[in-house]
């Protein structure tokens, strides 16, 4: 698991007014909606006696603790301790919890779970088409007994469409004259992407799903941004373009939760949704099955462990990211992490960090940056 990166937190509809708990990198977070209805992300500890936030209510634009009532704006500063009364009235600057940049978009709220100042964070994956006249949308989501790293190395995979989705399968005129290709295939610092092209993709309006019949040929464009965000773009036909954006978040080291953003430019109206929903349900349930099984649960940490081939770059170019992230001392240890748990509280380091020295936690514990 990565610290500084965007991570989805959860589905706008479902944050109203009272405060929503929620699991990212093995922490708990609370999310909360001020007046103005801007979210606020905060760590789920008081520090004052360990109580979760979430249990509380919101009270002038603050997180009020259940348990003794400290009040806790947007930032983390604590603004107000009901025991202060009486005295001179100076809140201690350790009285503070740490607090994460938000956005809210595409009908969903994302968390900036580091310290980064906000000119030097990894970009998210957008969504260019939100809104666009003549595109609908659906949002699902699900939580899977896996890494993530395995889930975006899953769609970096393309080739196992062939076996694993039986809708994709090539037939057998096209199988061994096939050329193993993978089109404008490019590498920045935060992403691998690249195209296939697929004989015979078209669509079925009865299910919503693409099947492998008949002469054409369909593009896809996969690719991953960031750590925990991939995507693949079908076009379909010339006109028919499906985008299904993945928002892959880390509940813990082998539990994750992965939200579906769905776009498509065919099938118009509300009516189709559910036809959609139940495709794209069909086909992720079909990857479960394989990659749930998958040994060893978090990928390796080096390649030699594994017999890959050409078409595995996209694979390969994903976990060279990795790597680098770790080398800049972004990745949490998670065995230590695990060990010290059960007697003591770590928090992901906010941005505030970076100027300020005063905390009750302490920051999660990270794999050291490579010299």
């Amino acid at each position: 698991m990565f610290i500084n990166f965007w991570y989805c937190a959860a589905v706008s509809r479902d944050l109203k007014e009272t405060p929503r708990r929620v699991r990212m990198l093995g922490q708990d977070f609370v999310l909360f909606r001020d007046a103005s209805k801007k979210v606020h992300c905060l760590h789920d500890v008081c520090v004052h006696r360990g109580a979760s936030l979430a249990g509380g209510l919101v009270k002038d634009d603050c997180i009020q603790c259940p348990y003794h009532g400290w009040l806790y704006d947007g930032d983390g500063a604590c603004l107000h301790m009901p025991t202060l009364v009486g005295t001179d009235g100076r809140i201690p600057k350790r009285a503070r919890v740490d607090s994460y940049p938000t956005e809210e978009k595409y009908g969903l709220i994302f968390v900036f779970l580091g310290d980064l100042p906000e000119a030097e964070r990894p970009p998210m994956l957008e969504v260019n088409e939100w809104e666009l006249e003549g595109w609908d949308h659906t949002i699902q989501q699900w939580e899977l007994d896996y890494p993530y790293l395995r889930a975006v190395e899953n769609a970096m995979d393309v080739f196992h469409n062939d076996l694993v989705h039986p809708e994709f399968m090539i037939p057998d005129e096209h199988q061994g004259a096939r050329e193993v290709l993978l089109l404008d295939f490019t590498e920045t610092d935060w992403s691998t992407t690249f195209k296939t092209r697929l004989p015979g993709n078209e669509l079925d309006d009865q299910t919503g799903m693409t099947t492998i019949q008949g002469n054409q040929t369909s593009e896809v464009a996969t690719g991953h941004i960031s750590v925990s965000n991939y995507f693949s773009f079908v076009q379909i036909s010339k006109r028919d373009r499906l985008c299904l954006y993945f928002y892959a978040t880390p509940l813990s080291r082998s539990r994750t939760c992965i939200t579906l953003l769905t776009t498509r430019n065919f099938m118009p109206g509300k009516d189709q949704d559910k036809k959609m929903m139940q495709g794209n349900e069909h086909i992720l349930m079909q990857d479960v099955r394989v990659v749930s099984n998958i040994q060893p649960g978090p990928a390796p940490d080096t390649n030699i462990t594994e017999l890959l081939l050409p078409e595995d770059r996209g694979v390969i170019g994903y976990r060279q990211r990795a790597k680098e992230w770790t080398d800049r001392g972004w990745r949490i240890d998670s065995d230590t992490l695990r060990a010290d748990s059960s007697n003591r509280v770590y928090a992901i380091p906010g941005p505030a960090r970076r100027t300020s020295g005063t905390w009750v936690i302490a920051p999660v514990p990270l794999i050291p940056a490579a010299s």
